[in-house]
């Protein structure tokens, strides 16, 4: 065992981390997903712009052929999403680790404001009514597994020691 510290105190490592404010938690956590996922889809079409530039697309022709590629079947759509997802699963980690209580619950909450918010900012796209729900279905999954790896990560990722107190019988 270590020596107790001079001066009596609690070595940092000992120190237990106190449960953030759940406000404090949901506020940071929904520009981390809106935002990265609006600068992830910003840079997305900025390189998506290059590309159909360098393959001798003409300037006029750029918002229909950025309009066609939004569509479903398309890998560009498929790139945001992904890369839609991996920001909201870090929202959801971002919102867990501050609050540090709660994780699940403050994640459903974060997963609300943040499919309101997306909808009321940016709209709902182009999409069918089943493709929207499915959308917003999976935002709502990833602001969950980041609030899972957020919790897993808080309180350890092994499951707790075994109890050092033997059965009395």
């Amino acid at each position: 065992p270590r020596p107790p510290p001079a001066g009596g105190g609690l070595l940092l490592a000992d120190r237990r981390r106190q449960p953030g404010s759940p406000y404090k938690a949901v506020a940071p956590g929904a520009p981390t997903d809106l935002g990265g996922t609006f600068l992830f889809s910003m840079a997305l079409m900025l390189v998506y712009g290059v590309a159909l530039t360098s393959s001798g697309v003409q300037p006029e022709n750029m918002e229909a052929a950025i309009k066609d590629a939004a569509t479903t079947d398309s890998l560009f759509f498929w790139v945001g999403s992904i890369g839609g997802c991996g920001f909201s699963v870090l929202g959801g980690y971002v919102c867990a680790r501050i609050a540090g209580q709660s994780e699940y619950t403050l994640g459903a909450i974060l997963a609300v404001i943040v499919v309101v918010l997306g909808t009321l900012l940016f709209g709902g796209g182009d999409y069918d009514m089943g493709t929207s729900i499915a959308l917003n279905a999976t935002t709502v999954v990833a602001v969950i597994v980041g609030a899972w790896i957020g919790k897993r990560k808080d309180r350890g990722w092994r499951s707790p020691p075994p109890s050092t107190t033997s059965p009395s019988g």
